[in-house]
């Protein structure tokens, strides 16, 4: 019986920590998660013990034992929390570079370049680019081989509208926000066109691709930066002005953010688009 408990446990706990039911948060089912699996294991490691002479505590329990234990118990949950939620990332970091090891030529063969770009200098601006960027080699995006995809459920970008009039062009027909553009489908990955990395400088303190746009929406975009490389602007199609000091543009309408100021984790820029829509395309 108590082994039957402990594998429903098991397979309970191992339901919530693969995201079952979704619309609970993620950390009240690692809460649940690990509760349930402490307890059965309490209960199936428990054994039945000869009768042996009743021991009397010393003093009976007061309000400051069952304090401890309570503190005990959260410190052990907030213990499994905290590793359930780094373990992963970890883990698959570990992956990648055992997979790296283990077969080279797999990311030689990402990392081949027909030219290289990203070092040609000129346009006034340094061209390197440092850090792991979003794509390895020239902005190729090879396809997720998993087929279980589950996305965060929390906002990552925030648009807010500039005017009433923004929002209410926003809302009157279906927008989409893009942060790059891929063109080219081979062997499993989608890559951009190639350009020659171009740098564009503000005019005061805004970055101009087109004058007096037709029907324009202004707004901000707020995101966090890329911990781990260049981040990338995000906007509306067609973009026709960004309040940002440096742009560079690293394939078409893919568009490079300076460094975040030091201190500072977050990027919140106003934007100016003019989308159109399909029958506005010429053909």
């Amino acid at each position: 019986m108590r082994s039957l408990l402990l594998i429903i446990s098991i397979a309970l706990g191992y339901a919530l920590l693969r995201g079952w039911p979704d619309a609970w948060h993620p950390i009240l089912r690692v809460c649940l998660a690990v509760s349930a699996l402490v307890i059965a294991f309490g209960i199936w490691g428990r054994t039945e013990k000869p009768p042996t002479p009743e021991a009397r505590p010393a003093r009976s329990p007061r309000w400051l034992d069952y304090l401890t234990i309570g503190i005990a118990v959260l410190l052990v949950e907030s213990f499994f929390l905290v590793f359930l939620s780094a373990a992963p990332a970890i883990g698959e970091e570990l992956a990648d570079s055992l997979d790296e090891v283990l077969h080279p030529e797999a990311f030689s063969t990402l990392q081949e370049k027909p030219v290289d770009l990203e070092n040609i200098p000129g346009n006034g601006d340094d061209l390197t680019t440092g850090g792991n960027w979003l794509f390895p080699g020239l902005g190729n995006r090879p396809l997720n081989k998993s087929a279980n995809l589950r996305p965060s459920n929390r906002p990552e970008i925030y648009l807010f509208p500039k005017t009433r009039e923004d929002a209410r062009q926003l809302l009157a027909s279906q927008r989409f926000l893009r942060m790059f553009t891929l063109a080219t489908y081979h062997n499993g990955e989608w890559t951009p066109d190639s350009i020659i990395p171009v740098a564009r400088r503000a005019q005061g303190d805004t970055v101009v691709f087109l004058e007096n746009p037709s029907s324009p929406v202004t707004y901000e975009i707020s995101h966090q930066a890329s911990v781990s490389g260049q981040t990338l602007a995000v906007t509306l199609p067609e973009i026709a002005s960004i309040r940002v000091p440096t742009l560079r543009e690293t394939a078409p309408d893919t568009f490079r953010l300076p460094p975040v100021s030091r201190g500072e984790s977050t990027y919140r820029y106003e934007v100016t688009s003019a989308p159109r829509t399909l029958e506005q395309i010429p053909a």
